[in-house]
């Protein structure tokens, strides 16, 4: 199957004997790509001017059923960004405190852009410009291609020269994101990345049951960085190895990968199972914002702070290296 290119100022693509249509559109002044499929009804919206968040998946259960999986910005906070719901993380995730790191014999320093604490976190491609790479419709998927090519000359704090390709995918009741990071320099160049949706729990957040089998989370201070140690879940209040309702719970822990990469959240409504490559995606961050009407499951190839600790999943590539991985949510 050829990949498919669009011109510009073409909105709308249909092809025959495909169900699933390319659509483009200015949601609050921001470019937004939707992918559906016109039998199903599923669809998903990324917005590529906003470093390829994802604004909205819905999927089909039991081939009847519609459900709208994520929890969006509120209106007018896709610029202001106060959760970073659904960004991309990278080239690094989390938090870096008072964003300084050390990366071979060098110092730098990141953009700060936390306030609250001084610190940088979650990446320099959330609120920067993503260029379609194309788009491909079948009769079994549609998909969409966003690239973003950082320079040594972009961030005095981040010299170095990366490039970061996401392929959205629509499939019948499933969505999937298919990285691949290029180091396109002549140097080497520390990269983390993670994915940041925060999932719907519609009704009573403690109704929801969530099953992950990591054997362990990463221990943190009282100022939420990990103080190098990683601790056995069995006892704990981050034991989710059998489903465990999610009642009451306070979380924002990063736990490590689980053992078959896998992890599933469940109500009387629906079960989400969201799967990803464990050999990219080492840990997952689990935080349940204030509203307690959602929670953010994210899958992360580092814990926070890992380009200051060691054994935390930093990724170093060389010149001309890629790194692949790939994260799946299904019905």
């Amino acid at each position: 199957m050829s990949l498919i290119f669009i011109p510009p100022k073409i909105t709308r693509t249909r092809f025959s004997k495909v169900s699933f249509r390319i659509d483009r559109e200015v949601f609050e002044g921001e470019h937004l790509v939707r992918i559906s499929n016109e039998d199903t009804k599923e669809y998903f919206e990324v917005l590529p001017s906003l470093g390829g968040t994802v604004k909205q998946i819905s999927l089909l259960k039991d081939n009847h059923s519609l459900y709208s999986i994520l929890r969006e910005d509120g209106k007018g906070e896709s610029a202001t960004n106060p959760l970073f719901r659904g960004r991309v993380l990278f080239p690094f995730n989390d938090r870096i405190p008072g964003g300084k790191y050390q990366f071979e014999g060098n110092e730098y320093q990141l953009p700060i852009n936390c306030e609250e604490d001084q610190s940088s976190i979650h990446g320099l491609l959330y609120n920067r410009a993503m260029k379609e790479g194309g788009f491909e419709l079948t009769e079994q998927d549609g998909s969409v291609t966003l690239i973003h090519q950082f320079k040594e000359s972009d961030f005095k704090g981040y010299p170095f020269s990366v490039k970061i390709s996401i392929t959205y995918k629509l499939n019948v009741s499933s969505f999937s994101m298919e990285f691949k990071i290029d180091n396109t320099g002549s140097k080497g160049c520390p990269i983390a990345l993670g994915w940041h949706p925060y999932f719907l729990c519609p009704g009573q957040l403690s109704g929801w049951e969530f099953e992950y089998s990591g054997n362990s989370y990463v221990e943190v201070g009282h100022d939420l960085l990990p103080t190098g140690n990683q601790i056995a879940v069995e006892g704990s209040h981050f034991d989710f190895r059998k489903p465990k309702k999610l009642n009451d719970l306070a979380l924002d822990i990063a736990l490590e990968c689980s053992n078959d990469g896998e992890m599933s959240l469940e109500s009387d409504q629906y079960k989400l199972k969201l799967d990803y490559d464990k050999d990219l995606f080492k840990y997952t961050q689990l935080y349940i914002p204030d509203e307690r009407d959602s929670i953010a499951i994210e899958p992360v190839s580092a814990a926070t702070n890992a380009f200051n600790q060691e054994g935390l999943g930093l990724i170093t590539l060389v010149p001309q290296e890629t790194k692949l991985g790939a994260i799946c949510v299904r019905l």
